[in-house]
């Protein structure tokens, strides 16, 4: 067998026998939280971009900023943490208050 001397190679073998992060999971550092959830029956994995919540603001001109809100942003993943445009299509309207429903329990809203 020969040996291999390139050290990018020495990491992707030595991550691939579970000993590390896999190159795949790389990405999934940029996220604030990473959601075990299902979309569409699929197992999937909400990956939170932002999160800032806005307290209640006493005289308000809109009911939104007098109860307070929150803004976030996510990305639909794969399993493995990967980003998966196909499956980010099956989800609707509802199911994206339902995610941004399950992101502010996340964060204990």
């Amino acid at each position: 067998m020969q040996k291999t001397t390139c050290i990018c190679k020495k990491k992707i073998a030595y991550a691939n026998r579970g000993y590390g992060p896999s190159p795949q999971r790389k990405a999934a550092t940029m996220y604030l939280a990473e959601i075990e959830t299902r979309i569409a029956g699929i197992p999937a994995i909400i990956g939170v971009t932002a999160f800032e919540r806005h307290g209640a603001i006493r005289h308000a001109d809109s009911d939104l900023d007098s109860r307070g809100f929150i803004e976030c942003d996510w990305e639909v993943l794969d399993r493995r943490g990967r980003p998966a445009p196909w499956l980010a299509r099956k989800v609707t309207d509802g199911m994206a208050t339902d995610i941004d429903a399950i992101v502010a329990e996340y964060y204990q809203w």
